[in-house]
């Protein structure tokens, strides 16, 4: 069995990240998950 694990949000004003900064590839792959009604985090 594998523990739940706990949801840790840092919100856009806590971190300096922009989309700029991450893959494309990583984006799409996070906009198709959600899409398809998955909750999908970076």
């Amino acid at each position: 069995m594998i523990p739940e694990l706990a949801l840790n949000v840092i919100t856009r004003e806590e971190h300096n990240i922009s989309r700029k900064q991450i893959s494309d590839n990583a984006l799409k792959v996070l906009y198709r998950l959600n899409g398809a009604g998955f909750d999908a985090f970076l």
